[in-house]
């Protein structure tokens, strides 16, 4: 057992790029072997990856984008990327499945690319890049034609250039942010708030005398004005080809409607959603995608006023669905997959609850920032672990510092465990980023 912690100092004494390297491809061949011998290269469509499959098919045979009932019904950015591959391979579902797994195989580099930037820890930033490549929902939505993958890769693409720029001040990251902000808006539809509630965020944190990860009034203006700019050719397209303002899709009332709409159902009071048939029956003659969804937002919205008094009970199951470790937590019976993911999931919460990144929330806001948007746009909706697992690689991060913090407790109490101590002693040593 004495080898294992020299053996540990040499991969954290690797220099970035080739640590980097390793991760992707350790991630890529997991998720491939997963791909081919789970899910398969030609499963079939599940959910809501025939609407992407169709949005890519239509823009890389036809040049178009969606169909006359469905124009702004889905963000573009998932389908966009799709439409590229299937120039290349023709509209091959396999094929966007494969470009799932790649873009999921980059995660783990960049998480231990930021880990480094926000820890200044290479244990914690190695621990953590690992442990999302071998985290069980990263690997099960990897060939999934879905946005998770895309948005799990922006969120800590964001997070890292917002640190950059609050590190450097430069012009540069600033611009990125931004960019990074209308794809985030553009990949799923709550994310358009990021810049919005990081900045709301900074200005509360400031009140506190703090000066981590700040950005100028400066930053801000640029910033936003790149946020702007990215959108303006989705919300310029929109506004002729829908004759309405839609900076995101056309979706909000329908999902608003679906969630709130009935709140004495059992399955909205629990958390989850119900079409009910008489509420979506809109009548559409003469009307586009924009007035539909405007009518059923309408009937959404009079539920919520005329039933208000309905509502803790789905908030609460919403955001106990969000924290669950239960990959489905509307299924009546316990499976397989809820015991693996309450042995993994259940110490990851605690570890980051415990963890210094809760209790040194002045200097960890921006990771908590996106945690906390996840969490609070998913109330309006329905909860469940699907809409958390965007920022579930910053819980893991949050979580490997908690256990290098538990590891250099355990040392000093059981440093004299053969067994134990090597690992014990390489996670517990200050090896700070650079050296």
């Amino acid at each position: 057992m004495t080898s294992i912690s020299p053996r540990f100092n040499q991969i954290g004494a690797s220099n970035t790029a080739r640590v980097v390297l390793v991760l992707i491809v350790f991630s890529l061949v997991i998720r491939l072997v997963y791909l081919f011998a789970g899910t398969g290269l030609n499963a079939e469509f599940q959910g809501d990856e025939f609407d992407y499959h169709t949005f890519a098919e239509s823009l890389s045979e036809r040049g178009e984008w969606g169909s006359d009932s469905a124009r702004a019904t889905r963000p573009p950015v998932t389908p966009f990327l799709m439409s590229i591959v299937y120039l290349v391979t023709g509209p091959d579902p396999s094929a966007a499945r494969v470009m799932g797994v790649v873009i999921s195989s980059f995660v783990p580099g960049l998480i231990y690319i930021v880990g480094l930037q926000f820890t200044k820890n290479q244990r914690v930033a190695l621990l953590a890049a690992f442990a999302f490549a071998l985290y069980p929902p990263a690997v099960f939505y990897s060939p999934l034609i879905l946005t998770e993958n895309v948005i799990s890769l922006l969120v800590i693409g964001a997070l890292g250039t917002f640190l950059w720029g609050s590190q450097k001040k430069t012009t540069a990251a600033v611009v990125i942010t931004g960019v990074l902000w209308a794809i985030l808006g553009l990949s799923r539809s709550v994310y358009i708030l990021t810049p919005f509630a990081f900045l709301i965020i900074q200005l509360l944190i400031s009140r506190f005398q703090t000066d981590d990860w700040f950005w100028s009034r400066k930053m801000w203006v640029i910033g936003f004005g790149v946020f702007v700019l990215t959108l303006s050719p989705w919300v310029i397209r929109n506004a002729i080809v829908l004759d309405a303002f839609v900076p995101t899709t056309t979706r909000f009332g329908h999902l608003l409607l679906m969630t709130n709409g009935t709140l004495d159902h059992t399955d909205i009071k629990s958390g989850q959603y119900f079409k009910n048939p008489k509420l979506f029956a809109v009548d559409g003659t003469g009307k586009n995608e924009v007035e539909v969804d405007a009518i059923k937002r309408d009937r959404a919205i009079d539920e919520i006023t005329s039933n208000w008094r309905k509502l803790p009970q789905p908030i609460f199951n919403r955001a106990k669905n969000f924290w669950t470790f239960r990959p489905n937590p509307y299924n009546p019976s316990r499976t397989k997959n809820d015991s693996i993911m309450f042995v993994i999931w259940v110490p990851v919460l605690a570890l980051f609850a415990v963890g210094p990144f809760v209790r040194s929330w002045k200097r960890h806001w921006p990771v908590l920032a996106f945690v906390l948007l996840a969490f609070t746009t998913t109330l309006l909706f329905w909860g469940t672990p699907r809409f958390r697992f965007p920022v579930d690689a910053l819980l893991i991060l949050g979580a490997a510092a908690g256990f290098v913090e538990l590891a250099r407790w355990m040392l000093s109490r059981t440093g004299k465990i053969p067994i134990l101590k090597p690992a014990l002693c390489w996670l517990s040593a200050e090896k700070e980023a650079g050296h």
